[in-house]
């Protein structure tokens, strides 16, 4: 009896961290309830240089936090807003892009590089890839959807060209 408890437990615990179905995704488009709940990160990492230092949140009600760290224009939190169509673009470019298969992307040959750390949140499950910007085997649909993270919160604004 212990056994089945347990194996009962195993099963739930495992389903628990799956990566969130492309069915989940697209209906969190359909409720404002539920993409509410949405949060969607980037963190730009140190290199051995003057790389721009920054994470970036943004909420699935259109809230956009920049806290610059170092090597930006406007260091500390800034905070502004997008469009939730903007946000559920975003959401869409992760399904599309199959981010939630992704792994992580960090072998690299040289160690001056930064990392960029994206994650999102959806229902309560959050999926990460860090990639690191000297891995050869990183997508390019990842970096493409780096670029437009920044793209629609306009973080150029605080990090300077």
């Amino acid at each position: 009896m212990k056994t089945k408890i347990l194996g009962v437990i195993l099963v739930i615990a495992l389903v628990s961290c799956a990566p969130v179905p492309a069915t989940k995704v697209t209906d969190i488009l359909q409720s404002p309830a539920t993409l509410q709940d949405v949060v969607i990160t980037l963190e730009r990492t140190m290199c051995f240089g003057s790389c721009p230092v920054y994470l970036l949140t943004i909420k699935g009600d259109g809230t956009v936090i920049f806290d610059g760290r170092k090597y930006v224009k406007d260091e500390g939190q800034h905070i502004t807003t997008i469009s939730q169509e903007d946000v559920k673009a975003l959401v869409l470019e992760f399904e599309r892009i199959n981010y939630f298969s992704f792994s992580n992307f960090t072998d690299y040959d040289m160690t001056d590089m930064p990392y960029a750390i994206t994650s999102i949140t959806i229902n309560g499950t959050t999926t990460t890839v860090e990639h690191y910007h000297g891995d050869g085997d990183a997508p390019k649909e990842l970096f493409e959807l780096e670029r437009k993270i920044d793209k629609v919160s306009n973080s150029t604004q605080w990090i300077g060209e």
